[in-house]
């Protein structure tokens, strides 16, 4: 049986789906904002399926309180399956030193906590990595989520970190060739799939798209995806 897992979404995309249809068994719903944290958190104890993530996005990091990450840390220890996400760094939204400075601190909450970060980065891959390369050792595990960069990137961060490179329904557009050679350089154990703002019914077809840029059957692709996600997940 074909079974999958979305690696990133949100809960207006899931908040109405039925798990098991078409083979979808799972997903990682991730927030924005404090201000949705605790929905998230909710709607995932409402469902098995579903594992939650809190983050502040980098284009809400102006909507973070004082106090911000005492309640992200209080909230991750009174939750061993939550996570940290959507966070990251995004070039092409204002106020970057604060983006910049609430993205280091979530990194440093995720790793304290020993928790899986989901990222979201955009026209700052420099200085990203330059954020991995100052955690060291203490760098926690990272799902680069709506991966779209290229294929040196890909081999940049999983030469030195845990890292796991998700894809979204980009990879079905054929004219995306980068996009598809990163598809194709990521290593075996370390690709997952997701839908992002899209609704769930589509990842079958994103991992078909998968199978087919990797060569590799569809069954055989699903399964792959299917275990790298339920490892990404500590399963």
């Amino acid at each position: 049986m074909v079974r999958y897992i979305n690696a990133h979404c949100h809960i207006d995309g899931c908040r109405n789906f039925v798990f098991g249809t078409d083979g979808i068994v799972g997903a990682v719903c991730n927030s924005t904002q404090m201000s949705n944290w605790d929905a998230v958190v909710k709607f995932a104890a409402e469902k098995p399926a579903v594992r939650a993530c809190i983050g502040i996005h980098p284009w809400y990091v102006n909507t973070a309180t004082a106090g911000w990450d005492a309640q992200m840390n209080k909230m991750l220890r009174e939750n061993p399956a939550l996570m940290v996400g959507e966070i990251g760094i995004d070039k092409t939204h204002p106020d970057f030193s604060r983006q910049l400075e609430i993205f280091t601190r979530q990194m440093e909450i995720a790793a304290e906590n020993n928790r899986v970060a989901h990222i979201h980065c955009v026209g700052a891959w420099d200085i990203l990595q330059n954020v991995f390369a100052e955690m060291g050792t203490h760098m926690p595990r990272v799902v680069m989520h709506a991966f779209v960069a290229t294929p040196e990137i890909v081999r940049a961060i999983a030469r030195k970190y845990d890292a796991y490179f998700s894809f979204s329904d980009a990879v079905m557009d054929s004219r995306r060739t980068r996009l598809h050679r990163a598809v194709a350089t990521v290593g075996v154990g370390r690709i997952l799939i997701e839908t992002d703002d899209a609704q769930m019914e589509i990842l079958p077809k994103i991992s078909e798209c998968v199978a087919n840029i990797r060569r590799t059957p569809h069954d055989e692709m699903a399964r792959i995806l299917y275990e790298n996600t339920m490892c990404m997940l500590g399963k």
